[in-house]
C-alpha cells in the first residue's frame, strides 16, 4: 500500500518542508488531539493559531498552521494518502490494466514515511501506527531501508479440495498449500528491491 496506488495517491507531491514548520509538533499534536476536533473543522486557522499560542506560551502563525493541517488532512484516513495507507488494496504491476496499479516513486515514499516516522505526534497517531507496523524500528530519515516488512495477502478458503477450513488439521494444510504456491510461483520475485 506504500509503493503501489491509484494516480490519486502521490506521495512525491507531499510538500515535507511542511515537516520543519516551526513548533510542527505542537501543532500536529493539537491537531490530532481528539478534544479538539471540532475547532480544527469549525474554526478559522487564525483563530486555531491563536489557541495553539496561548495554550502553549508560543507564537504559531495562520500560515505555519495552514501547511501542518494541510498535511494532516493528507495522512488523514481522508486524504490521498492517509486513505491508501489504512484502506488501499494492491494489484502491483505497470500498464492501462483496469484496477492496476502503479509504482510510485520510492525514494519520495521513504522521505515521507520516515519523516512521519521522524514526528513524535504522527508516531504516536493511527498513521504513525501503520508506519510503524509496516517498517521495522531501524527505518527513519538517516536510515531509509527497512530489513523487516509485513504484507497480508488473502486468499478465499477453503481451497478447492477441501470442505471447511475452521478444523485445525485442514486450516495446516491449506495453509501449507498455498505457502507452497507462494515459494513455487516465486512471487518474491515480483517486488522491486527498493
Amino acid at each position: 500500500v506504500f509503493f503501489y496506488g491509484p494516480s490519486a495517491y502521490d506521495p512525491a507531491s507531499v510538500d515535507l518542508a511542511s515537516f520543519d514548520v516551526p513548533k510542527f509538533e505542537t501543532i500536529m499534536e493539537w491537531q490530532l488531539k481528539s478534544s479538539n476536533a471540532l475547532a480544527v473543522t469549525d474554526n478559522d486557522a487564525a483563530d486555531n493559531a491563536a489557541t495553539i499560542s496561548d495554550e502553549n506560551n508560543i507564537t504559531v502563525t495562520e500560515a505555519h498552521y495552514t501547511a501542518v493541517n494541510d498535511l494532516r488532512l493528507q495522512l488523514s484516513t481522508d486524504g490521498p494518502i492517509g486513505k491508501q495507507w489504512n484502506f488501499g488494496r494492491t494489484r502491483c504491476g505497470e500498464g492501462a490494466t483496469e484496477g492496476q496499479e502503479t509504482a510510485k516513486d520510492a525514494a519520495a515514499v521513504k522521505k515521507l514515511v520516515a519523516k512521519v516516522r521522524g514526528s513524535k505526534a504522527l508516531s504516536d497517531s493511527q498513521t504513525g501506527g501503520l508506519v510503524n507496523f509496516y517498517f521495522d524500528s531501524a527505518f527513519g530519515e538517516d536510515n531509509p531501508r527497512s530489513r523487516y516488512t509485513r504484507s497480508f495477502y488473502q486468499f478465499g478458503a477453503p481451497l478447492a479440495g477441501f470442505d471447511n477450513y475452521i478444523e485445525s488439521d485442514l486450516k495446516d494444510d491449506q495453509d501449507k498449500l498455498v505457502t507452497d504456491w507462494w515459494k513455487e510461483e516465486d512471487m518474491r520475485g515480483l517486488y522491486s528491491k527498493n
